[in-house]
């Protein structure tokens, strides 16, 4: 029976409280319904649901954001301030719905005084402007004889708000969003907004919405410099492919040591080619002149093994999967599942055996068969999913082959590119043998 013990004596850090924050959008039943119902018996006299309210004051909520989310990119502030019954009904192209603009920015501050928590307004970076973002800031934060102020007070607010922390736009790396753009636009845009949303309050607080930090939103994909053509998956430029490994290891250490340790000797292995996924093709290729560069990542990592060493054994849960022994499978496991993904992402029509598969914690191995019976069904045997049969998608997006001009028109055809699903369905395979073998 699996076991997971809890040491409340061991301190590794602090905690900032907002990372525990929430958020509300104009989607579904989440604000019309949801925390605000005008005329319903659940409500007070301000519409807010006061069962939501009872629910949601235990959790001691530090942060609410608002308004979006996908809604944020097609909202205009100013249709949600003034009288309720003067506000606009918009069509709302984010979910397909209407909007009536009767919660808008006073009842959204209001409910978060209520609520005691700190408000977060995210502004429109898709079909907003840096004009109508300025402005917002200034009608809630405004202290001075300008307009956006003196319109905050004709509304009945005469005190401002203080609000401290704005959202620069609401996931403008996805295509489906109003306005999406690519990094280096997103970040002369939010550059843009900030300049004159600080200047009219330099107490606010910006957050940017980025990706996850090395997706190819952030990562911009270039060309090979001779051909002209996108790098195949093998041929990755030495210095691009560390820098995707130190970023994925650097967010996994810091979410799980074990995880972070495995990926430390994986990434080690890639460059050995004694040890390597795919002893005398998948071991990375090494220009002579990168070989300085490669010593000092590898060695970069053997430090960062034995620092994560030290900490999982000095730590009575978790000293027994830091034992080499375990250690040494629990990779070779890892390996297994790159193996998998290699299949999938580069040879999925052709059969494939897998050698040195661990089958248990007792250093017993076995060689595992991957038979294509087509229309994406795989066999595998001996089979070690406990699912049978394990459907697997992985998103992908087309691009023409060709010569590209340049790094920045491929980058154009590859943010156009829509994604899609390549979907494969893994089964246990009830008999052996191949029409034709590669060893991978």
């Amino acid at each position: 029976m699996a076991r997971i013990a809890i040491d409340l004596a061991r301190r590794i850090g602090t905690v900032d409280r907002r990372i525990f924050g929430n958020f509300i959008e104009h989607l579904g039943r989440c604000i019309y319904g949801g925390v605000y119902d005008e005329g319903s018996p659940l409500s007070d006299a301000r519409g807010f649901r006061r069962d939501v309210l009872d629910a949601v004051r235990p959790l001691r909520i530090p942060v609410l954001r608002w308004p979006g989310g996908n809604f944020v990119s097609g909202y205009h502030w100013l249709d949600g301030v003034g009288p309720a019954a003067e506000r606009p009904r918009r069509s709302e192209l984010a979910w397909y719905a209407e909007e009536s603009n009767r919660f808008g920015t006073n009842e959204f501050l209001e409910y978060c005084r209520v609520l005691g928590t700190e408000p977060y307004i995210c502004v429109n970076m898709g079909s907003g402007t840096m004009d109508e973002a300025q402005a917002w800031v200034e009608y809630c934060n405004g202290t001075g004889n300008t307009h956006w102020a003196n319109l905050r007070r004709a509304h009945g607010h005469p005190e401002p708000y203080r609000v401290r922390y704005w959202g620069l736009g609401n996931e403008m790396y996805g295509s489906w969003q109003i306005g999406h753009l690519s990094p280096e636009d997103y970040v002369k845009k939010a550059r843009a907004f900030a300049l004159v949303m600080k200047r009219t309050d330099p107490e606010i607080e910006l957050i940017g919405c980025g990706h996850n930090g090395w997706s190819d939103w952030e990562l911009q994909p270039t060309l090979d410099a001779k051909t002209h053509l996108p790098y195949s998956f093998m041929s990755i430029p030495t210095e691009t492919h560390i820098a995707i490994y130190q970023r994925g290891i650097e967010r996994l250490v810091k979410v799980d040591y074990y995880a972070g340790l495995l990926a430390t000797l994986h990434a080690s292995e890639l460059y050995d080619r004694a040890r390597a996924t795919m002893p005398g093709y998948s071991a990375k290729y090494v220009k002579t002149g990168e070989s300085q560069m490669v010593d000092e990542f590898v060695q970069k990592l053997r430090l960062q093994q034995l620092r994560l060493k030290t900490d999982l054994r000095a730590n009575s849960a978790t000293k027994g999967y830091a034992a080499e022994p375990l250690l040494k499978i629990n990779n070779a496991r890892l390996q297994i599942m790159d193996r998998f993904s290699l299949h999938f992402c580069m040879n999925p029509q052709q059969d494939v055996l897998l050698d040195a598969v661990p089958v248990n914690d007792e250093g017993d191995e076995t060689d595992m068969e991957l038979h294509t019976e087509g229309a994406g069904v795989i066999t595998v045997a001996p089979y070690p999913f406990r699912r049978d049969p394990l459907a697997v998608s992985i998103m992908a997006r087309r691009v023409a082959k060709k010569i590209y001009s340049g790094d920045q028109e491929f980058q154009k055809a590859l943010a156009a590119a829509q994604y899609f699903p390549l979907k494969f369905t893994l089964r246990a395979r009830r008999a052996s043998g191949f029409s034709r073998v590669a060893g991978v």
